[in-house]
């Protein structure tokens, strides 16, 4: 199955707990399904 996952954030690396969860969610889709990952970034340095 093809998955798009949005966020509002790259989810690595994972430092926060939305981060965790996130990374952890797709690595685990990852094994199964194609994931393709859309993140927002506000600016550079995130």
């Amino acid at each position: 199955m093809k998955i798009l996952m949005l966020t509002p954030y790259l989810p690595y690396p994972p430092s926060s707990g939305g981060q965790v969860r996130s990374y952890n969610l797709i690595k685990n889709l990852a094994s199964k399904h194609e994931i393709t990952l859309f993140s927002l970034i506000k600016n550079e340095k995130e």
